[in-house]
């Protein structure tokens, strides 16, 4: 973390004078790194849906979930006398959501102590400033009291839930929580700790002071990038589409948990009972890919559009770019952008900028490795853990992306579309497939006894195919 440290050094690098700057190689690359602006603006769906067009392709799309829901109810009940909906499957995968309540408010009411903890540390830098004191004997216990409460954090949640066993989406859902937390706090501290580390109150200078109720907003707000003030909407909150969008979010999740459930499960589910051989293994992800790509692009939809639409209707939050038009893409660089704003905003101004100035100062490869490996490390942490299996597949994935990216950009236009929406699917029924095998794997191929190193082996290989 060190933010401190990154001030500082911040700091120095803005008294170079021009000599050091023409001194620099020639072959270091130097970039003018933008800040986040914040401005009223709709969803990109929003913006689509308004189109009868595209109002269609919408229409089109929620009845083909309706009508899986509709077979999925007739099915069961002629078949097992009841209509099920895979609604057992999402209460299994939420089990014990009483323990996740009681995780997420501790972790929650742990980071108001950091807000405290903050402005004591503030009142206290501005009282050493004045008086001309050295601000670095104040500053170093409290970056290792806050890199001790990060510790605490990224430990006690994992803890919690291989203790107490929690579902699949449980998991999910605490260590997506997790790393927000962690997220929105380093924003908060390192957005704010510059107007004290470079001695404004000792210039003279106003500091706008954060307030709890700017602390509290931030928290809660959907964007991960700091700031006093957001863009807020004057009207009242629109409770029924609000609605609507929870609506859409059930039929969703249903939709994908019936999906899944006649897809990849059945073909999957007797792994390690009765042979299969590889060939068997690819033509289930191939005969599943379509639907592996609906349940991908329904998760995108009612996690990115709906869930954070929900949020900042609440709290009136105005700037609704959540995402971009990443389906239209004919780069990887360009698809990569446009997946999640939100993510891409934070790497790009709290990590990219800061290690490419400071750790690795003009090297934009390194740079971007470093960005690749958190996160890779990031998805691997939270999936392996939710399906309680180590298989860093995403640290694989971003090191291939990091090669295909840095060999070369091409946009192809309509083919580089083309291209990008084959991988896409590829890679996305590549990991349910694998992910599934291993699931089943792991609970119809139990190891009896083994060291370390075989329970961190992949479980499907060591099954007989």
């Amino acid at each position: 973390y060190l933010t401190h440290c990154i001030i500082y050094l911040e700091s120095l690098s803005c008294n170079k004078t021009m000599d050091d700057q023409q001194g620099a190689k020639p072959e270091l690359e130097t970039i003018v790194f933008r800040s986040k602006v914040f401005k009223p603006r709709n969803s990109v769906f929003t913006d689509l849906f308004e189109n009868d067009h595209m109002r269609s392709v919408y229409n089109l799309g929620m009845a083909l979930c309706i009508g899986t829901i509709a077979y999925s109810s007739f099915h069961d009940y002629y078949h097992k006398g009841c209509v099920y909906v895979s609604i057992p499957l999402i209460i299994n995968a939420f089990a014990q959501l009483d323990i996740l309540i009681l995780i997420w408010f501790g972790m929650f009411f742990s980071t108001l102590v950091v807000y405290y903890g903050f402005k004591y540390w503030a009142n206290g830098t501005n009282e050493l400033q004045l008086m001309g004191g050295y601000t670095a004997l104040w500053d170093v216990p409290w970056t290792i009291i806050l890199l001790l409460y990060f510790g605490c954090l990224l430990y006690f949640p994992p803890y919690a839930v291989i203790k107490y066993n929690l579902g699949v989406l449980s998991t999910l859902a605490i260590l997506m929580e997790q790393l927000r937390f962690v997220m929105k706090m380093y924003a908060f501290v390192r957005s704010n700790c510059p107007k004290y580390l470079k001695g404004g109150l000792k210039e003279k200078l106003k500091i706008v002071h954060p307030t709890f109720s700017h602390y509290l907003y931030f928290w809660f707000a959907p964007t991960l990038v700091y700031q006093d003030n957001y863009p807020r909407a004057n009207r009242s909150i629109r409770w029924g589409t609000i609605a609507g969008w929870l609506l859409q979010q059930a039929i969703g999740t249903l939709a994908s948990a019936i999906i899944w459930e006649n897809s990849y499960k059945p073909d999957l589910m007797e792994y390690g009972l009765k042979p299969f051989t590889t060939m068997e293994v690819i033509l289930v992800g191939v005969k599943n890919a379509h639907l592996g790509l609906m349940i991908m692009l329904l998760a995108f939809y009612y996690s990115y559009h709906c869930y954070f639409n929900i949020w900042a209707e609440l709290l009136g939050f105005e700037d609704r770019l959540f995402y971009s038009d990443w389906w239209i893409s004919s780069s990887l660089e360009r698809f990569l952008r446009s997946w999640s704003i939100i993510m891409h905003d934070w790497l790009y101004l709290y990590l990219y900028k800061d290690v490419y100035e400071f750790v690795f100062p003009n090297r934009k490869l390194l740079s971007k490795i470093m960005v690749y490996v958190l996160l890779a490390v990031g998805h691997d942490y939270i999936i392996c853990f939710s399906c309680r299996i180590y298989l860093p597949l995403h640290c694989i994935l971003y090191t291939v992306t990091v090669i295909l990216l840095n060999t070369g950009n091409v946009r192809c236009g309509q083919f580089g579309n083309v291209l990008l929406w084959l991988g896409y699917t590829s890679l996305v029924t590549t990991l349910f497939t694998i992910f599934t095998l291993e699931y089943y794997a792991r609970q119809n191929c139990p190891l009896k006894e083994g060291d370390v190193f075989s329970h961190l082996v992949p479980r499907f290989l060591q099954c007989q195919m």
